[in-house]
This record gives structure tokens, C-alpha cells and sequence, in this order.
């Protein structure tokens, strides 16, 4: 009760507690990670320093699973399958009370993934080993990611201490072993003081996440431990459907189940699904949140769920939208994400789906991506697999007032030529991927063009959709790699590098086994630019043939040394096309 009171006091000073005014236009300020932030957490102790004495078991919670009467109910409520065939939902029932019938502890999730996959059912006398049973593990198989998570969430029991209270994630944030997510987030909390507040109030947004309830602990306390007055904005496509149709608040475990394939949360999260229906009680304050807040950090997972919330069905910008963007143009408000909170960002078009290979030999669909777990499950749609390159042509949040595509855990997953590909697919001028544990600040302020510094553990790529450069079939852009310590401008005319570097020169030079393996367009285009060599070709393999990437010097190619602490130099100036292998 008393966690409870407590809330209900910050609410309400987030509610009447107006910022400072600001006498002139303040700059507009984001924060974007690349994702794979290293951070020294009970569920990530291997990212913390070895001389860490460790978390206590309190700071520990535990994720398990019981096959009750409870959660085998949820587990089957039709809600959770209105999607699915009729077969598979029809085996669910007896699938998960068998399982019940010879489990009576609670289980890991490996354990209770094997106790599903080990069930067999004869079928009208049939044996299990004549291929005709109902076999858990080929039921299992066929279910999307969303149906499996479906049916664990409401397996999933809440981890309570002797005191009935939720246990917490540990995190010590000082404690990691890099230094690097810590630096961040600091100039993240750092930037949200301009309104003279010492310990700036930062709203955390986890509807990305599969399960939105599951990561809340981690954040606030992050920024509680970096000087900030963290809290939740309980948005998630549950709240938003809810509240767009008009609803009770009475609907939204049902809603939850139906949309998100997420039940069960006020068993396990009892404190924050409190939270969230408060907010939904009291939903006209929810759009006056960007008002009263400092900064808003959005967390990773899938930009599109992320997306939902601030968007109508018929995709109009819904009222908590309009104030986001309202106080962020106004300067008063100061936006970070990470991984799919960082590709939100992008307007014009939004990178949904797909793999990098994949995009070597297809052009990219405009459209709902796939499904997660569709391959394995036979349940595709006919021409999109899995891998498919797509991308939402409305854009994310938008609030970017150029066009640009954002993309995360970009060096290490090889995604150079898939952004390449998307930004002529999808007709958009800029795009910049970010690497992981690294950050862009970009700054917009009236008068001078925009300005990009990269931080963190190594940089971020900025492309610019160029023309043909006399090649028929070649995609280009106009490359830069922006690494740690080192700033660029956006303006009229594209990328431009901050002089304050020093050109280097190095003779070796050898194309990519595979320019799609970590860090390997990163290393050959520095290498390039330092080589003194006019023009580089090589070929890349994709199932149905090979595609031919091609780099060329610019009148502004340079490799630059690194700036320390930096171990990665930038590259300015250097024109890769891709030519798609022919596929059918």
C-alpha cells in the first residue's frame, strides 16, 4: 500500500508540476542508441566488472512457469488463439492439461518448453510412434513466436518474497565492465537538466517490448542511479486500444490477451498493472506527460508495437502523439531510444523487418512485416518469407524534421548494404545506422544545419542516396562512418565530416570474405579511403546467385585516425553501389 501511495503522490506532481519556461528556442536534442547496451544487471552479470561482489538473492528474480489450473485456463482462453487455424488451437487444451497432469512444480523455461515438446497424445487408439499422435514438440513447432509467448505468459508466476513483495531486478550501473552505456546515458540525463531541474524527470516508454512489464525495473532504476526522477508511461497497444474505442478500463487484461498475446500480467507485475490502471482511469492525463517530463527514453524491442501507441488504426497521430511532438519541437523535451526506440525515430519510412542477405537480391516490400516464427511454423504469406526486407512507408514517430531512416545493431549485423537498399527502395534521401553500445546525439538549431556526434564503443554509418554513377543496375549512396568523439553536419547538400581530423595513409587492401559478416564493410572502407586506391569491386553470395558491391574514391575520400578513446577511425567520402544479384 504504502508503493502504491507513493505513485499516487508522483502522478499527481507530474500532473501540476509545470516545467520551467525558457526564454528563448531551445535546441531540439535525441539521443540515439544502436542497441546491445552493456550494462551490469542481475540478468547480465557477465557485464559486470569482475571485482563486482555480486547481487543478492533479493535482487535476483527468478522466471517460472507452472502448469496449473490458473495458467492452463489463460493459456487456452479463445482470445489468445481468435488468429490462429482452428487445428492449433484446438490442440492446445489437451496438450497443456496433460502436461499438467504429471507437473506439479514450477519449471525454468527451458524445462517448461521441454515438458510441452515431451507430450504425446494417441489419437483414437493410435500409438505415439506411428506419426499419427498429437505430438507436443510438432505442435510447438507450429505455433508463431507470438503464440508461444502467448502461452507462456500465462504460465508464468509471479516471484514474491516472505514480505509479499515483488522482487526487483538487480542493476549497478557503475559497476559495468564498460563504461560506454553508462557515458550515454549520462549525457542523456545531463541534456534533460536544461530546465534547471537537478534531477530531471525522465518518462520510460517499454511498449517495443514483447512483454512491456517485463523491463521496467531495469530502466528506472538505470536512471535513478544516474541522477534522474525516472518513471513509467505505461503505454502499450493494450492502453492505446482501449483507450482509442472509448473502453472501460475494465477491458484491458482482454484487450492485453487479444492484441498482444500477453496475459496474465497482473499475476506477475500486480504493482505495475496497478500503475497502468490508474492511467487508463484517469487517460485524459496521459497526453499531458510530454508537458511535465524532462526527457522520454524509449526502450528496444519491435518499432512497430512501438509505433501502435502513438498512431490511430487508420494511421492519424492520436493525441499523446501530437503532444510529443509538440514539446519536442519546442525544445522543451529531449528524446533517447535504443534499438527499436532508435529506429522509431525515422521519417519518411520505417525499416520493419528483414535480413541483410536477403536484401542483396530483393527489392524491399512496403507492408506488415512477417511474422515472427512463420518459417519454421509453415505459416508465411505467399511471397513475404520471414527474411523479407519491409518497411512501414508512413514513417515512425516522425519527429525527425528531415528524412531520414534510422537502423541499429548496424556493424555488427552487417546492415550497411540493407540500408544501402532501403533507402532507394523506399525513396529516402539519409539514412544512419548506428553500431551497437554507440549513440548519435543529433542537435537541431535554428540557423546552422544539423549536427551529429557519435559516442559510445564505436560510431554509426551516414549514408546519402546518391545518383548513378555511370553503371546501369547500381544502387549508390555516399557513405561516411562517424566514429567516437567525431561530428557531422546534415544539410541541404548531405554529409558533411567536422575537419578536425587527421588523414591517414596505409597500403594494404583486400576485399570482405563476406561483407556481411561483423564489422567488415566498416574495416574495408577505412582501409579503402586510407589505400589511395580509385576504385575496388567484389561479390557476395546470396541463395540464388551473387551480388556485385562496388566502392569508389570521392573527391572528399579520407580515412581518419581515431580520436581517443576511440579504436575505430571515420571515413568520409566513399561511393558503394550494389548491384542485386538477378533473382526470380
Amino acid at each position: 500500500m504504502q508503493t502504491r501511495s507513493f505513485l499516487i503522490v508522483l502522478l499527481v506532481a507530474l500532473a501540476w508540476q509545470p516545467k520551467p519556461s525558457q526564454a528563448a528556442q531551445a535546441p531540439r536534442d535525441m539521443l540515439l542508441i544502436g542497441g546491445g547496451m552493456r550494462i551490469c544487471a542481475a540478468a547480465s552479470v557477465r557485464d559486470c566488472a569482475e571485482t563486482f561482489a555480486g547481487f543478492s538473492p533479493a535482487q535476483t528474480p527468478q522466471i517460472r512457469f507452472h502448469f496449473d489450473e490458473t495458467g492452463v485456463a489463460t493459456a487456452t482462453d479463445p482470445a489468445l488463439w481468435s488468429s490462429s487455424p482452428a487445428a492449433i488451437a484446438a490442440l492446445a487444451g489437451p496438450i497443456l492439461r496433460a502436461v499438467a497432469s504429471e507437473q506439479v512444480a514450477t519449471l525454468d523455461e527451458d524445462d517448461a518448453i521441454a515438458a510441452i515438446t515431451n507430450v504425446c497424445l494417441p489419437v483414437a487408439g493410435s500409438a505415439c510412434n506411428d506419426g499419427t499422435a498429437a505430438h507436443g514438440a510438432l505442435w510447438w513447432d507450429k505455433l508463431l513466436e507470438r503464440e508461444r509467448q502467448g502461452v507462456l505468459a500465462a504460465l508464468q508466476v509471479p516471484d514474491i518474497d516472505g514480505a509479499g513483495v515483488r522482487r526487483r531486478e538487480g542493476v549497478n550501473v557503475h559497476a559495468s565492465r564498460n563504461p560506454n552505456a553508462a557515458q550515454m546515458l549520462e549525457r542523456f540525463v545531463a541534456l534533460a537538466r536544461r530546465n534547471g531541474t537537478a534531477r530531471p524527470r525522465i518518462a520510460v516508454v517499454t511498449a517495443a517490448s514483447a512483454d512491456p512489464f517485463a523491463v521496467v525495473d531495469f530502466y528506472l532504476e538505470v536512471f535513478r542511479q544516474l541522477g534522474a526522477e525516472p518513471v513509467w508511461w505505461p503505454l502499450d497497444a493494450a492502453l492505446a486500444g482501449v483507450i482509442e474505442h472509448g473502453e472501460s478500463c475494465d477491458r484491458l487484461e482482454t484487450v492485453r490477451r487479444a492484441e498482444m498475446a500477453l496475459p496474465g500480467r497482473e499475476r506477475v507485475y500486480p504493482d505495475l498493472a496497478v500503475q497502468q490502471m490508474e492511467q487508463c482511469l484517469a487517460r485524459a492525463n496521459l497526453a499531458q506527460w510530454p508537458t511535465q517530463v524532462d526527457g522520454v527514453f524509449f526502450s528496444g524491442g519491435d518499432q512497430s508495437r512501438l509505433r501502435t501507441v502513438f498512431f490511430t488504426r487508420d494511421g492519424k497521430p492520436n493525441g499523446i502523439h501530437r503532444a510529443l511532438a509538440t514539446s519536442f519541437a519546442a525544445g522543451s523535451l529531449v528524446i533517447a531510444g535504443t534499438s527499436a526506440g532508435s529506429a522509431v525515430q525515422s521519417s519518411r519510412a520505417m525499416l520493419s523487418n528483414g535480413e541483410s542477405r536477403w536484401a542483396l537480391a530483393h527489392q524491399a516490400i512496403s507492408g506488415r512485416a512477417p511474422e515472427p516464427g512463420c518459417t519454421r511454423a509453415g505459416r508465411c504469406g505467399v511471397g513475404i518469407p520471414e527474411s523479407a526486407l519491409t518497411y512501414d512507408a508512413a514513417g515512425g514517430l516522425g519527429l525527425v524534421p528531415e528524412a531520414i531512416i534510422f537502423d541499429t545493431h548496424f556493424s555488427e549485423r552487417g546492415r550497411e548494404l540493407r540500408l544501402l537498399a532501403m533507402l532507394h527502395d523506399a525513396a529516402v534521401s539519409n539514412g544512419i545506422g548506428i553500431d551497437e553500445n554507440s549513440a548519435v546525439h543529433l542537435r537541431w538549431q535554428a540557423g546552422t544545419d544539423t549536427l551529429v556526434e557519435a559516442l559510445g564503443a564505436s560510431g554509426a554509418w551516414l549514408l546519402r542516396r546518391a545518383s548513378a554513377g555511370g553503371d546501369d543496375g547500381y544502387l549508390w549512396v555516399d557513405a561516411h562512418y562517424l566514429a567516437t568523439g567525431s561530428s557531422a553536419y546534415l544539410g541541404s547538400r548531405g554529409w558533411r565530416l567536422d575537419g578536425d581530423h587527421r588523414p591517414v595513409r596505409r597500403a594494404r587492401l583486400s576485399a570482405p570474405a563476406d561483407v556481411l559478416d561483423a564489422g567488415a564493410m566498416r574495416r574495408f572502407a577505412w582501409d579503402f579511403a586510407a589505400h589511395g586506391r580509385r576504385q575496388s569491386t567484389f561479390f557476395n553470395s546470396v541463395a540464388c546467385g551473387r551480388a556485385t558491391i562496388k566502392v569508389m574514391h570521392s573527391e572528399r575520400t579520407a580515412a581518419f585516425a581515431p580520436l581517443p578513446p576511440a579504436t575505430h577511425g571515420s571515413v568520409a567520402g566513399v561511393r558503394i553501389g550494389l548491384n542485386r544479384s538477378q533473382c526470380e
